[in-house]
């Protein structure tokens, strides 16, 4: 993945976050939000919540770094128990409550991204599987890939069932 600029992953955030609320409405109209795929663990709903938990959870990571004098970690193992509880707490919630933490999550990473300069893209953390990474990079893969993988993932849930 090249090196995208601030303004660059903004609008990928934008245009994700659009097709993340057109595919909640869709689910939603189709009665598909809660449908479980054969052989698949999450539904729609559930992969919605943990979208949203995991934006808020990673824009307090990279805070962290901007915060930190040297560097700082980030990442998490599949069973941290902030994105476990967040496919508890939230995977069954109303179309409109996962809309209203959709909008709260993108609207923390964008916030996030406005408080950095370019020159923060370019500063060292430490992911907990990966190693040294540059801030830029994290970002792209857990902001932007991140999105992307879950709206490819959620649209995959819905063709199945039609």
């Amino acid at each position: 993945m090249s090196e995208q600029t601030l303004a660059e992953i903004r609008n990928d955030l934008i245009e994700t976050q659009q097709a993340l609320l057109d595919l909640l409405d869709q689910a939603n109209e189709q009665n598909m939000l809660y449908q479980q795929r054969s052989g698949e663990d999450w539904t729609p709903a559930m992969v919605l919540a943990h979208i949203s938990e995991a934006r808020q959870y990673f824009a307090h990571q990279v805070e962290e770094v901007l915060a930190a004098t040297s560097g700082g970690k980030v990442g998490r193992m599949m069973d941290d128990i902030h994105r476990v509880q967040a496919l508890k707490n939230h995977g069954h919630d109303s179309a409109e409550a996962l809309r209203s933490q959709l909008i709260t999550g993108h609207n923390k990473m964008i916030e996030t991204l406005n408080k950095m300069t370019e020159d923060d893209l370019k500063l060292e953390c430490e992911h907990i599987t990966l190693g040294s990474l540059l801030l830029g990079a994290f970002i792209q893969r857990i902001f932007v890939g991140h999105d992307r993988a879950h709206v490819q993932q959620v649209t995959d849930l819905l063709r199945s069932q039609e």
